[in-house]
């Protein structure tokens, strides 16, 4: 289990919580902290000290910020430990009791690269239900491939996990060279285009996941309710957001081209996406 960590003690406890309940147990907790200046260091410190499934990572690193942590993460955990399974994490929700157990039996068990996420609910910062399914909400089930290489709105990291095979295949980031890529470079949709293309992306229509909607998550940009003060801003400011939200994604997935490029050939589909992306226009709509 991978989860990268800054200031967050107000509810790293009830997700460490919730992972330590699962009712798969045969698992082990990666935790790379990014110089949290509240008391998230002496949290993790506390349940590694009772739980030796739990471990802290040292974060030597120059770079800081979500998307540097979770790559050095990742890295870390590929160059020193092998295991069958890996799953993405956030500090600030809870998981459901089955989580793991659902979405392990969910893999097809043989050697393709796969991905699983699930549905999930949303909470305040009181614990309280907002949302009972974002599926229902978003349809965050692809209904066409396709569509992760143009818009973010699909695999959702803190519900997602995949396979060793998939590890292996997924071209490791250069964060010194790249980094002005990796700094909005989403960690969960880098590994899910991989999936798409050389293996296989599979859903789960549990809820799986408690995903908390709070004012200081990286992901606030997803708005499933909308007051009238943000229906009026998002029409004013609306065009700006979407243009600047949609360079991010194109350029996520340019990157990943150009790795993916790196190791074999780009098929014909993933030559038409990076030739739709460049030229834009009507035949990026069209597509």
């Amino acid at each position: 289990i991978l989860m990268t960590t800054y200031n967050g003690e107000r509810y790293l406890s009830q997700q460490i919580d919730s992972i330590r309940s699962q009712t798969f147990t045969n698992w082990t907790l990666f935790i790379r902290d990014d110089g949290s200046k509240d008391k998230t260091i002496e949290v993790i410190q506390r349940y590694s000290k009772i739980d030796d499934r739990i471990r802290l990572v040292e974060n030597p690193s120059k770079f800081h910020g979500a998307y540097y942590n979770f790559f050095n993460l990742i890295e870390y955990v590929k160059n020193n430990y092998q295991f069958d399974y890996y799953f993405f994490c956030d500090q600030d929700d809870i998981w459901k009791e089955h989580k793991l157990e659902i979405q392990l039996l969910r893999f097809s068990k043989d050697d393709m690269p796969e991905m699983v996420y699930s549905d999930m609910s949303t909470i305040d910062a009181s614990n309280n239900l907002i949302d009972i399914s974002i599926n229902k909400i978003m349809g965050i089930e692809l209904p066409n491939i396709n569509n992760l290489y143009f818009i973010q709105a699909y695999i959702w990291g803190c519900t997602a996990g995949f396979n060793h095979a998939l590890l292996e295949m997924v071209p490791s980031v250069d964060i010194d060279k790249d980094y002005l890529y990796i700094e909005k470079l989403a960690h969960d949709s880098y590994f899910a285009k991989f999936a798409l293309e050389y293996g296989k992306v599979l859903f789960c229509p549990e809820q799986l996941v408690l995903y908390r909607r709070h004012g200081h998550n990286v992901t606030t940009s997803h708005h499933f309710k909308l007051s009238p003060l943000n229906v009026f801003r998002k029409a004013i400011l609306g065009f700006n957001e979407l243009a600047l939200t949609h360079a991010r994604v194109y350029n996520q997935t340019l990157y990943m081209l150009k790795k993916a490029s790196g190791k074999n050939p780009l098929s014909d589909r993933l030559l038409e996406i990076q030739e739709v992306i460049k030229i834009g226009g009507l035949k990026g709509v069209r597509y």
